[in-house]
């Protein structure tokens, strides 16, 4: 079993406030990553003074600065470009990787190298006290090929959360981040990736990303910017090879989409073939929910996770910036 190695990526800008807690998680992590690659984009606060610090002894530690704000997704691109390990993994500056990422990560690639992708479960926090966990009733490691993720994506609600993965560099490389998809760049580049290879899954939360008013994926987008969106996501989508096309189409993926797409598709004639897999996918949503707030209120919440261990590590995790700034 040979040796692989990790590059994290760490896009950054004015969250000084959460530095010492998200790379904190990094640098103290069970097996220490390869490579950490941090791109401050044009930060106005002390981000900057903050990161040189906490690297000041990490060979392995780069710091890129942007002269100036040029946004998450081309920072993820150049911190990219550079990447020179097996595998990349992107976290978000507020964010948090528990203490064994990198350990059962590279463990599970090693012992199966012929995975592109290695993902866990994904889990959100607000507070110490205040987080949980998507859970897809997948109790054992596995090994996904494409045609299995498509039955699982359909049957368990599964996506992949892109701050639990790891992802094969040359992969990575291969497609990159689409600027123009924004908050939809990465489950798209995800699905590119996995839709063509075999993927591995950890079945328990190994990172934990932060719920709080200015996170990217939570800024609201206008109707018409989510159109536009939307409709360069279909004309990409049409550009595609046909194998990922279909599978996309079969994994009714595109249903989990905002309103703003379906008026797209009804205007649009050239669309009219996703309207039907959109259409039933967002019924069968419907039913899904309907149907797991029914069986959670009946049969409880099953406990398959260490959540006094989680609770421990993300109140410990609080007070490594000694401000009151962790909620």
């Amino acid at each position: 079993m040979s040796k692989k190695t990790l590059s994290i990526i760490v896009p950054n800008y004015n969250y000084s406030k959460y530095l010492r807690q998200s790379l904190g998680s990094i640098l103290n992590q069970r097996r220490k990553p390869d490579e950490i690659i941090i791109i401050d984009d044009g930060s106005t606060d002390n981000s900057v003074e903050i990161i040189e610090d906490l690297i000041k002894d990490m060979p392995n530690a780069i710091l890129i600065k942007n002269s100036s704000n040029k946004g998450v997704i081309y920072s993820m691109n150049e911190g990219l470009k550079i990447a020179s390990k097996d595998y990349v993994c992107f976290a978000a500056v507020d964010d948090l990787l528990l203490t064994d990422f990198v350990y059962e990560q590279m463990q599970f690639v090693e012992k199966h190298p012929d995975i592109c992708l290695c993902c866990s479960l994904p889990a959100f926090f607000r507070s110490s006290k205040d987080y949980w966990v998507d859970d897809f009733n997948i109790n054992v490691k596995k090994i996904i090929d494409p045609d299995e993720l498509i039955k699982i994506i359909k049957k368990n609600n599964f996506w992949i959360a892109t701050h639990t993965a790891i992802i094969k560099t040359q992969e990575m490389k291969k497609i990159h981040f689409d600027n123009i998809l924004k908050h939809h760049c990465d489950w798209y580049t995800v699905l590119n990736i996995v839709f063509k290879n075999k993927m591995g899954f950890i079945p328990k939360p190994l990172s934990f990303m932060r719920v709080h008013d200015l996170a990217y994926s939570r800024k609201s987008k206008k109707h018409k910017e989510m159109r536009q969106i939307y409709s360069h996501l279909l004309n990409k989508i049409d550009g595609e090879d046909g194998q990922f096309k279909k599978r996309l189409i079969m994994s009714r993926v595109l249903s989990g989409l905002g309103g703003s797409l379906t008026v797209v598709l009804l205007f649009r004639l050239k669309y009219w073939k996703y309207l039907p897999s959109v259409i039933y996918g967002k019924i069968l949503n419907f039913a899904g929910r309907v149907k797991r707030k029914f069986l959670k209120i009946f049969q409880g919440k099953e406990i398959k996770f260490n959540y006094n261990e989680i609770s421990k590590f993300l109140e410990k995790n609080k007070d490594i910036n000694r401000k009151k700034d962790f909620n």
